[in-house]
């Protein structure tokens, strides 16, 4: 698959973002974690090359939401980067993640987004290293599980970029509409779901027509992915992702958003990430040569389009 160092975009014109100094290569596709270190502990294993574990916000220290009737679920978080409080000014990246996926599907990304500012990662509720709830989570709670971390280490600037991939789209939608003035911009990539495709059957087919145009290492991490999920969570998943109306929700984001896709990706065709762009009078990007995968397939396309972005944004006022 021919890899191109342009990106087109939907904005006017043809042109290349400022290039990203690239760290070395990742070693593996699952950074390593020091088992000694939990997740959920404050201490932070500063040997991790990609990932550090992050611990999310005590309930006590966090604001209340009041949209929530119940604590949200606890997720786990990663970090790359400086800590947050180490550049108060520099923006704080948000990954999140598709269905059936994990942070390890931007283990390729992130390193390079660390070079402009703090990157968090999560685990949804039911994927990777979070374990699963004992119901079906919609998309606002998803969402909601976020906003403790999320408010604690933007310290309340508008200083996060959130970037969600494929479902994570949907929830970085919902964050925005829940945290505006902490979001600096928002990045949605593959974003679902299509309403030419809007069931499971659909969405079904979709990606199997996808999975066929994934490089073999993209496939085998979703792969392996999909299997530590397990099918109840990715079923679940599924049916959350199918029920959020996502073009309508989206017509109540006031950010700056950037809707990227790569240009052979069936779960995200051109005119429906083209229309979701312009419900925001935002811009839209397509990556040749990449499917939907493309924050891992095409990692360097991606880490510049979305520091492009990020380097036009106002900077936060920090209180």
């Amino acid at each position: 698959m021919t890899r191109s160092p342009r990106t087109r975009l939907h904005s006017g014109s043809t042109r290349s973002p400022a290039a990203l100094t690239r760290r070395p290569a990742i070693p593996t596709l699952d950074p390593p974690l020091d088992p000694a270190v939990d997740p959920l502990d404050p201490a932070v294993d500063p040997a991790v090359p990609a990932f550090d574990p992050a611990v999310p916000a005590s309930p006590a220290a966090a604001p209340t939401v009041a949209s929530a009737p119940t604590a949200p679920p606890r997720v786990r978080w990663f970090r790359a980067g400086p800590e947050a409080h180490a550049a108060p000014e520099a923006p704080i990246f948000v990954l999140v993640h598709g269905v059936g996926l994990s942070h390890r599907s931007f283990s390729r990304l992130a390193p390079l987004l660390a070079e402009h500012g703090t990157v968090l990662a999560v685990d949804l509720p039911g994927f990777g290293r979070t374990p699963g709830p004992r119901r079906r989570l919609g998309v606002d709670e998803m969402a909601e599980a976020l906003l403790p971390r999320l408010d604690s280490a933007a310290g309340g600037a508008a200083r996060l970029v959130v970037i969600g991939h494929s479902l994570g789209s949907e929830v970085a939608i919902d964050v925005a509409l829940r945290r505006p003035g902490l979001v600096r911009g928002l990045v949605l990539i593959g974003p679902v779901v299509d309403p030419a495709a809007s069931s499971a059957a659909g969405q079904g087919r979709r990606l199997a027509l996808d999975m066929l145009g994934e490089p073999p290492l993209t496939g085998a991490m979703v792969a392996r992915d999909y299997a530590r999920g397990g099918m109840l969570s990715y079923a679940a998943g599924v049916a959350s992702m199918l029920r959020y109306q996502t073009a309508d929700r989206i017509r109540g984001v006031t950010r700056p958003t950037l809707v990227v896709r790569g240009a052979h990706d069936p779960i995200a065709p051109a005119d429906w990430v083209r229309g979701l762009a312009e419900a925001v009078d935002g811009r839209s990007a397509e990556v040749p040569g990449a499917v939907h995968n493309v924050i891992h397939s095409h990692p360097d396309e991606v880490g510049r389009l979305v520091a492009a972005f990020a380097a036009g944004l106002p900077e936060a006022r920090v209180p």
